[in-house]
């Protein structure tokens, strides 16, 4: 999978998150902890993020500070946490809880999300 399709299907995923935050923050909030409670939904987004991950790795894995490296960087971060995802997905549960317990919390994560969004739809366009 080429660098581009990946950062901008991320981003995709990063937009579908943080902007709901940020329009309905306590609504999103509690659907994100709804959906990590559930084993095998959590077991299979992480499997498919997973997969994509690889994709990526497996075409070139080094990592630099050009941008290409970044989003390599990150198909690396992205793999072990979605490996962790898939194996123990009560960790994802215990960390929405904790990450979206509290209104300011929320607001700041969507604005997070959506940045982390928009740089990713950047970073697709230029690799």
């Amino acid at each position: 999978m080429t660098l581009s399709t990946f950062a901008l299907i991320l981003a995709v995923v990063e937009l579908l998150i943080g902007l709901p935050l940020l329009v309905a923050p306590r609504e999103t909030a509690d659907w994100l902890v709804r959906l990590s409670g559930k084993d095998i939904q959590c077991r299979l987004v992480g499997a498919v993020l997973l997969v994509i991950c690889v994709l990526v790795l497996a075409e070139d894995a080094s990592v630099d500070w050009s941008v290409a490296g970044v989003l390599r960087l990150w198909a690396w971060l992205g793999a072990v946490k979605c490996l962790v995802l898939c194996w123990w997905p009560g960790w994802l549960e215990n960390l929405a809880e904790l990450m979206l317990a509290r209104p300011i919390l929320q607001r700041a994560f969507g604005l997070l999300a959506t940045a982390v969004g928009a740089f990713l739809f950047w970073a697709g366009t230029v690799v």
